[in-house]
């Protein structure tokens, strides 16, 4: 998938705050979700979200890209 797609990907996981949510809405699986998002952060070299066991908030450097 294209970096934008990935974008796109990563805005709808912290508006959704969950792979899961997400992957249904697209028909993908959660861990394919994070992987493409993963990839991104690889290609950036920064980590955009937080994955706990309590969420996924965005970190620093995702709250820089969504207010962009």
């Amino acid at each position: 998938m294209d970096r934008f797609s990935s974008l796109q990907l990563f805005v709808r996981v912290v508006d959704h705050g969950s792979f899961t949510h997400v992957g249904r809405e697209l028909g993908i699986g959660p861990p394919a979700a994070n992987k493409q998002i993963a990839g991104l952060e690889a290609h950036v070299g920064t980590q955009f979200l937080s994955r706990t066991s309590r969420g996924l908030p965005p970190t620093n450097a995702g709250q820089e890209l969504l207010a962009n």
